[in-house]
């Protein structure tokens, strides 16, 4: 079996703005329902449910 080829990158939005608005107003409703502890991770998709990205909590110096 040869090696497997990795999945050519989504094409960008029409509209990088309204989509970059769109992810941001989902994750800052979501936001209650996130830990938020250091440590604390997840991913964020765009409107085609595809992953662009993650968000993580990182700890504090304190």
């Amino acid at each position: 079996m040869g090696p497997t080829v990795p999945p050519a990158p989504p094409p960008p939005p029409k509209d990088p703005a309204g989509e970059l608005g769109r992810i941001l107003r989902y994750w800052a409703g979501n936001l209650r329902h996130c830990a938020l502890a250091p440590g604390d991770e997840s991913a964020i998709y765009d409107s085609e449910y595809r992953e662009v990205g993650r968000r993580r909590v990182d700890g504090q110096a304190e």
